[in-house]
Formats: structure tokens, C-alpha cells, sequence
């Protein structure tokens, strides 16, 4: 009897033991599986909710703007329409990464969600989806021109749309220096045919892409998924997304932008080149500086002198947005961020009643 107890006690250590064994070998699998990226999924641009506003919807804010108009002793003729032209969704990176749970985010918002949002809770008559073009590759870009297609076609009559859905790029230009600072443009497009977009967004060169390029997994470490195990798909997802953005190879710098691959990496290093490279593809499109104010990537003493050049060509740039978190670019101010000094570097300015530089 003694000898059959120590049987099965014997027994039972080893099955304890194996599935101890199994579950370390398990884990350890599932770990190195973490450190090879295995496990990221592919974003795409999200499914856009439903169809567009119902008539009587539009009829009643036609009304409600006429019959503000009616009070006021104006020319009724004009009419005042209310957009956004700096939309980005999770196909850029920094709005992916402050999606993540970690950061608080909420979770991630495909173009589609963009979509719905503009239609629906912001209630405006026209947007367009910005995204940053160092972060999109040819895939990305397809799927964003369908989703724009699929959000106007749910517009309702052509004659009378309930919204107008624009799509553009972002050319997120930093430079390290004063000298070598333009700063970002949105690039919005017309129309919507594959003839009236560009073959592919046209990146900026410098940091950004830098960044971006050949830098990218820093931004979300393996090791972050253990501190927010329970999300962990969406750190693998991202992951995944960042990986992507260096697969593209780079275009050839000596072609014109309309010989090129559409699946290359395309840069312009300044404005000029910028225009230039969408004139080569017969586009004409609508450029917005933002961002102009002294922030977070752009330089002290950054001024406009330069992009106001003739090369620069200052009159494709007929908006420019003067405000946003990146800074107000509207407001003058009597003092300055930092001071050149006699030896060309950077002193800090005395602090006044109203002001402490950050120095």
C-alpha cells in the first residue's frame, strides 16, 4: 500500500512538474514571439457607420443660418461655410501613439471614424484627412483615398451634399536650425480621381523622417506591452505599423516625381521642391503652413523671411492656419524666447512683468 501511495504521489510531481515545465516553456515562447514582432496586426481605415444626413437635417440648417442672416441687415446672397483642414487619424503616428491606453488615450480612430466624426457630432460642411505623409506607405494611402471616396459617397445628392470630404497630406518639415526651418504644410487636394491626387505623399526630409524612417521602433519599446498587458494587441499593432514605414525604398532624387514608382518613398527638402514635385504631376493644390509659432519642433528665432522668397513660391500658399495647440502664430508679442548673442549663440532674455522665458 505504501509503495502504490509513493507511486502516485511520484506520479503526481511529475505532472505538476511537466505542466510547470510546459507553462515556463510556454511563456518563454510567447515571449521571444514578443521580441520578434510577431504578433502585430495591420490597421486599416476602419468602416465608415452609416449614410449621410437626412435632407430634412440640411433643410433645417439652411434655415436656421437664413434666418440668422434675416436679422441682421446684410447681404443674404453669401453664404459662410464651416470646415476643418487639419484632420489626422491612426495613420499617423503621433495621433496613433497618444491613442495608446498607456498614454490615456482612448483607443485608436481610423480615417473612417474621422469620417463619422465630421458628418455627425461636429456637424461641419467640409474636411480633409491630413495625415503625416513620412508615415504613410502605398497601402495606406490607397485605403485613405477609398475611405474618402466611401464618406463622399455617402453625401447625398451632388447638387446639395450634407459634407464635402477633401484628401491631403501632411509635409511635416523640422529643421534643427533657424536657416533650415519650414515648418509643416497640409496639401489638399480637389478632387478625388486618381488623376487629381498625387502617385503618393511627398515626405519631408530632415528629423522628421529621420525619425520616423530609421527610428521608429523607439518610440513603442517591446517592453511597454507588460506594462499594459490586458491592451497588449494594440502596442503589437503599433509596432507593426511603425515597422512598415521604413519598408518602403526610397525614390530615386534625380527623377521627376511623375517617373517615379508608386510605391517609393518620395522627399521634397523645402517647400520649393515641394511645389515643384506636385507640378511634375500636374497638380495644383492647396498648401497650408501651420505651426509657425515657436513650439515644440520649431527652432527659436525661426522667421518667415525665407519661405517669402520667390523660389520659395509664397503664392501657392493661400491659407495659413494661425492657430492650434501648436501655438497662435496671430498674437504679437514685445518680447522675444531667446537672444543672439555677439559670439552667434543663444542668451536668455531677462524676465519681465508679463513674461519668463523658458530658459
Amino acid at each position: 500500500m505504501s509503495d502504490t501511495n509513493n507511486n502516485n504521489s511520484s506520479n503526481t510531481a511529475k505532472i505538476i512538474s511537466g505542466i510547470i515545465l510546459g507553462l515556463i516553456l510556454f511563456c518563454g515562447l510567447y515571449v521571444v514571439g514578443i521580441y520578434l514582432d510577431l504578433y502585430g496586426k495591420t490597421r486599416d481605415a476602419g468602416v465608415i457607420q452609416a449614410g449621410g444626413l437626412a435632407p430634412e437635417i440640411i433643410s433645417q440648417r439652411v434655415d436656421t443660418q437664413q434666418a440668422a442672416i434675416g436679422q441682421m441687415d446684410e447681404n443674404n446672397e453669401a453664404q459662410i461655410l464651416f470646415g476643418d483642414l487639419h484632420v489626422h487619424s491612426t495613420f499617423s503616428t503621433d495621433a496613433f501613439l497618444w491613442s495608446m491606453p498607456l498614454y490615456g488615450g482612448e483607443g485608436v480612430y481610423p480615417i473612417a471614424d474621422a469620417c463619422d466624426y465630421a458628418r455627425y457630432c461636429s456637424g461641419i460642411d467640409f474636411w480633409a484627412i491630413t495625415d503625416h505623409a513620412e508615415a504613410t506607405t502605398k497601402k495606406r494611402w490607397s485605403q485613405t483615398k477609398q475611405s474618402l471616396r466611401d464618406c463622399n459617397a455617402r453625401a447625398g445628392d451632388p447638387s446639395n451634399p450634407d459634407m464635402i470630404s477633401y484628401l491631403g497630406f501632411e509635409w511635416s518639415q523640422v529643421g534643427a536650425t533657424p536657416e533650415t526651418h519650414y515648418g509643416h504644410k497640409n496639401v489638399i487636394f480637389e478632387g478625388l480621381e486618381d488623376k487629381e491626387l498625387a502617385m503618393r505623399p511627398i515626405a519631408s526630409g530632415g528629423l522628421a523622417t529621420e525619425v520616423l524612417r530609421n527610428q521608429s521602433s523607439n518610440m513603442m519599446p517591446r517592453s511597454t506591452v507588460f506594462l499594459d498587458f490586458e491592451n497588449r494587441q494594440v502596442y503589437y499593432d503599433i509596432r507593426k505599423y511603425l515597422a512598415e514605414i521604413g519598408e518602403a525604398p526610397s525614390c530615386d532624387p534625380s527623377l521627376p516625381s511623375n517617373e517615379l514608382p508608386e510605391d517609393c518613398f518620395e522627399i521634397a527638402e523645402t517647400p520649393a521642391d515641394l511645389v515643384k514635385r506636385l507640378g511634375q504631376q500636374n497638380l495644383d493644390p492647396l498648401i497650408i503652413p501651420h505651426g509657425s509659432s515657436w513650439g515644440f519642433y520649431t527652432p527659436f528665432l525661426t522667421t518667415w523671411d525665407k519661405q517669402l522668397k520667390t523660389a520659395m513660391y509664397p503664392d501657392k500658399f493661400k491659407l495659413i492656419e494661425i492657430m492650434s495647440g501648436h501655438g497662435n502664430s496671430e498674437e504679437y508679442r514685445d518680447y522675444k524666447n531667446a537672444i543672439p548673442g555677439e559670439d552667434g549663440m543663444l542668451a536668455c532674455p531677462e524676465p519681465t512683468e508679463n513674461f519668463t522665458p523658458l530658459c
